[in-house]
């Protein structure tokens, strides 16, 4: 087993962004910021069957089958670039983005708006970090929005990778530094 780094126990805090050009450069890396990230949740959902020998009845082989990779969280504070990316049913009124319910702009059974790229960014480049290649992000409806005086404005946010059309791979997930787009 490798030695145990103490420091990683502990997930800094960091940011998302979308569009991005380049991991080496400073936040937002070439692209456009989202806001600070009060948590953040990795769902690989893949699915497999075991399939069974007519001999034993019992597994002989499992075939993986796929599957979406979601991610989920919380941003800490009220961004208007985060609001307009998150929820497609949004309009600039007086310079801020207002989000409607339902809206106009999706209607059900459209496809949703995807995006190049979406990257959780740790602010320690030692953390683990999250890059999905291509993304829908999808209204998280069944949140409740918390506005009140004794703790942050959070705001959650639902994205769900998609495969690139060149490489094929959904995103990748380590060491921040060790990442590439």
């Amino acid at each position: 087993m490798a030695a145990i780094d103490i420091n990683t126990a502990f997930l800094a805090s960091g940011r998302l962004a979308y569009g991005c050009t380049d991991l080496a450069t400073a936040f937002p890396h070439g692209g456009t910021a989202l806001g600070l990230v009060g948590n953040i949740y990795v769902f690989a959902q893949a699915e497999s069957k075991a399939m069974l020998a007519e001999e034993t009845n019992a597994a002989s082989e499992v075939l993986w089958l796929g599957g979406d990779v979601t991610v989920s969280g919380t941003l800490n504070g009220w961004d208007n670039d985060a609001l307009a990316f998150f929820n497609p049913n949004s309009s600039v009124v007086s310079g801020a983005t207002v989000v409607e319910w339902p809206g106009s702009d999706v209607v059900p059974g459209a496809p949703v708006a995807t995006y190049a790229n979406f990257v959780f960014s740790p602010r320690n480049t030692d953390h683990p970090g999250v890059v999905l290649d291509l993304v829908a992000p999808v209204p998280e409806v069944n949140a409740r929005l918390a506005l009140s005086a004794y703790r942050f404005a959070e705001f959650p946010f639902v994205v769900v990778g998609l495969p690139h059309a060149t490489t094929g791979r959904v995103g990748r997930m380590g060491k921040f530094s060790a990442l590439v787009l």
